[in-house]
């Protein structure tokens, strides 16, 4: 843990120390090194402030494991947001129960179809048809 005791900040330090490195070694996919992830963490922290994120708001993702998901969790941590993971196969009925009682300040997920394309594809279709991308406000 870094001396301000932040763990996003400890752990970019270390990235930042081993960019060059490979950081995620994929089967069908080029690796990821650390700098290439933290370039990715940027872009979503960056992504979530734009949608208003702010320190301690929750951010709910439903997203398959990717490195594109990885790179969220730590956009998030990196923007002082609450990552609320979710599983991907909660009916539309489970997922609106999360929306509802976490509250969330933004909800990452996929609309029907884009399976496997990682967090990149916000939003997810519920049974209304209405786009689930935000979430409460203040």
């Amino acid at each position: 843990m870094s001396a301000s005791g932040n763990f996003w900040a400890s752990l970019a330090a270390a990235f930042r120390g081993a960019a060059q490195r490979e950081c995620l070694r994929l089967p069908d996919r080029p690796s990821w090194s650390f700098g290439a992830l933290l370039e990715a963490v940027g872009r979503a922290a960056e992504a979530l402030r734009g949608l208003g994120l702010e320190a301690g708001d929750r951010v709910l993702a439903q997203v398959d494991k990717s490195p594109e998901a990885l790179a969220l969790y730590l956009g998030t941590l990196k923007a002082g947001g609450v990552y609320v993971p979710l599983n991907t196969a909660y009916t539309d009925a489970e997922l609106a129960f999360f929306l509802k009682d976490a509250t969330p300040k933004v909800f990452v997920g996929r609309a029907e179809g884009e399976r496997g394309q990682g967090p990149a594809a916000a939003g997810r279709r519920l049974g209304s048809g209405r786009r689930a991308t935000g979430g409460r406000s203040g």
